[in-house]
C-alpha cells in the first residue's frame, strides 16, 4: 500500500507540472492534483503511524482515483472537436486500465468487479453521448472508441478472470505431489 500511494504521488506530481509547464491542465486537474496529492500524502502517513488503518487506506486511495477519472470525463469530453487528438481524452483512456487494477488491488473480488464496470459504464457512456451529440461525427472518432471500449471488455474480462482464478486456487488445499 505505501508503494501504491508512493507512486501516485510520484505521478501525480509529475502530471501536474508537465501540464502546468505546458498550459495543458484543465479545470478539473487544477483542483483535482492538489487535492490528490494532499490525500495520497496523508495516507501514506496514515498507513505509516498507525498501521491497523490498511482498511480504511484502501477506500480512501481507491474512491480519491475513481472519483477523479469519474469528473475528469466530463470535462475532456466537453471540448468541442475531435476526440482523436483530444489531449484531456488520450489521457483519460490511458489511465483507465489503472484505476481498474486500483480497483482490484484495493477492493475484494465482488467489490472490485462492481467498481470497475461501474467506472468502464461511465465512461462509456458520455463517450457515446459526445459522440451521439456531437456535430463533428469523426470516423476516427468513432474507431478510436469502438477500440476502447472493445479492448477494456476484454481487459476487463482478463482481469476478472484473473481474480477468479486466484481466489479460487486459495480456496483450495495444497495437494501432495508423488513422484
Amino acid at each position: 500500500m505505501m508503494t501504491l500511494f508512493s507512486a501516485g504521488v510520484f505521478a501525480i506530481g509529475v502530471l501536474w507540472v508537465f501540464e502546468s509547464k505546458f498550459a495543458l491542465i484543465d479545470e478539473v486537474c487544477r483542483i483535482a492534483y492538489p487535492v490528490m496529492l494532499g490525500i495520497f500524502i496523508a495516507s501514506a502517513v496514515m498507513l505509516y503511524r498507525w498501521p491497523t488503518t490498511v482498511p480504511i487506506a484502501r477506500w480512501i486511495g481507491f474512491y480519491t482515483m475513481t472519483g477523479f477519472l469519474a469528473l475528469e470525463p466530463m470535462a475532456s469530453l466537453t471540448i468541442n472537436g475531435p476526440l482523436v487528438g483530444n489531449y484531456f481524452f488520450i489521457s483519460l483512456i490511458m489511465c483507465l486500465p489503472l484505476a481498474y487494477a486500483i480497483a482490484l488491488f484495493m477492493l475484494d473480488a465482488r467489490q472490485a468487479a462492481w467498481a470497475a464496470y461501474g467506472l468502464f459504464a461511465l465512461i462509456a457512456l458520455v463517450s457515446i453521448a459526445h459522440i451521439m451529440h456531437s456535430g463533428l461525427v469523426d470516423s476516427g472518432d468513432r474507431a478510436l472508441l469502438v477500440n476502447l471500449l472493445i479492448s477494456h471488455v476484454v481487459l476487463l474480462a482478463c482481469l476478472s478472470g484473473s481474480v477468479k482464478i486466484n481466489s479460487f486456487s486459495l480456496k483450495q488445499k495444497p495437494t501432495r505431489v508423488a513422484f
